[in-house]
C-alpha cells in the first residue's frame, strides 16, 4: 500500500527518496508535463494516491487494473488494522475516490485507466474510479484489453495504446 504505517512507509519512500533521486542522478525534465506515475494492480492504486495526490508534480498518469481502496488481501478490517494502525479514518481519506476530492478541479492532468476485458472486479473499479476522475476534471481514458485478465498481457496492451501519447505529452521526440 502506499501509505506510510507500521507495515513500512512506500509513500515517503516514494515520494521523499525515489523522486529526488530521480531529479539529482538522471537527466530528466522539471516541466510537470514531463513526468507520469504508473502502475499495475496495487501499483495502479498508488498511482492514485500519488500521483493524483502530487498534480504539480505528475500531469500524466497511468493506472492499470487499480483497486478502490488500499487493500491487504481484499480484507477491510485487516486492512484498517494492519495497515492503518485501526484508523478506519486514515483509511478512507487514502482511497483513490478521496485523494482526488482533495484537488478538485485538477488542470492539464490526465489519466489512463486500463483493465483486462476477462477482469470483471477490476473493471467495475476502473469504471467507478474513471467517472470520479472525470467529474473532477481529469482527463480520463478507460482502455480495456480484449481477451485478457489481470495479469501482464493487459500491462502489455495498455501501456502499447499509452505509450506514445505520453512520450510525446513529455517532449520526447523521436
Amino acid at each position: 500500500m502506499c501509505v506510510d504505517g507500521a507495515l513500512g512507509n512506500s509513500r515517503s519512500y516514494l515520494e521523499h527518496d525515489v523522486i529526488p533521486w530521480i531529479q539529482s542522478h538522471l537527466p530528466v525534465a522539471s516541466d510537470r508535463t514531463a513526468w507520469t506515475f504508473a502502475g499495475f494492480s496495487q501499483g495502479a492504486t498508488c498511482t492514485m494516491q500519488i500521483g493524483l495526490d502530487l498534480p504539480n508534480r505528475f500531469a500524466s498518469n497511468i493506472a492499470i487494473s487499480p483497486e478502490l481502496a488500499p487493500s491487504l488481501a481484499g480484507d477491510p478490517v485487516a486492512t484498517v488494522n494492519q495497515g492503518f494502525a485501526g484508523n478506519a479514518e486514515a483509511w478512507e481519506a487514502a482511497k483513490p475516490a478521496a485523494v482526488i476530492g482533495k484537488h478538485t478541479p485538477y488542470n492539464d492532468t490526465t489519466l489512463v485507466i486500463g483493465t483486462g476485458e476477462l477482469d470483471k472486479v477490476f473493471s467495475g473499479y476502473a469504471d467507478e474510479l474513471s467517472g470520479v476522475a472525470t467529474k473532477a476534471g481529469i482527463e480520463t481514458t478507460r482502455l480495456t484489453s480484449l481477451g485478457t485478465s489481470h495479469d501482464f498481457n493487459t500491462v502489455h496492451y495498455i501501456w502499447q495504446q499509452t505509450l506514445p501519447t505520453t512520450l510525446t505529452r513529455a517532449g520526447v521526440t523521436a
